[in-house]
Order: C-alpha cells, then sequence, then structure tokens
C-alpha cells in the first residue's frame, strides 16, 4: 500500500473547491496510483476546451487561467456535441 501524498491530496481539494461550478478537477490513475491532473468544463463560461489536462496542480491552474482568458477574449468553446465523431 502507497502513503497518501497528503500535499497533493489539499491541492486537489483546494482547486476543487476554486473552480466549483465552472470545472470538474480530478486526478487520471496509472498503474493504481495518481497520474495527470484534469479538468472537465462544467460551464461554458468557464473556457473554450471541453478537458485541460496537465502534469501538475501549478499547471493545471495556470491552463485554467489560460482557459478563461482567451473565452473572456471571444474565443468560442469547443463545442463537443457539434463534431461528428462518429459517423453513421
Amino acid at each position: 500500500m502507497t502513503a497518501v501524498d497528503t500535499s497533493a491530496t489539499d491541492e486537489l481539494a483546494e482547486l476543487q473547491t476554486e473552480y466549483r461550478g465552472r470545472w470538474h478537477i480530478w486526478r487520471s490513475q496509472r498503474n493504481g496510483e495518481p497520474a495527470s491532473w484534469c479538468a472537465s468544463i462544467r460551464h461554458p463560461a468557464a473556457g473554450v476546451d471541453p478537458t485541460v489536462i496537465a502534469d501538475t496542480a501549478e499547471q493545471l491552474r495556470d491552463a485554467l487561467v489560460d482557459q478563461r482568458e482567451r473565452r473572456e477574449s471571444g474565443a468560442v468553446p469547443y463545442d463537443v456535441a457539434a463534431q461528428d465523431h462518429y459517423p453513421v
């Protein structure tokens, strides 16, 4: 059993609180261990891309600030529903 990294747990909780309602913040898993820092958009005004992935909590926070700035500057959010990924 591995020890819990309480600083990473605290950072995750902090990001989840800071971005509540706008982004779903979570950690991916690799071989049963926490890996990438991820955010899935919940509110279209929060950003442009549907999912943001980073190596560290700080990089994710910076990426989410960038998402907000891009959206505020007029960038149009990526519309997943409008994409024809699975043609019949």
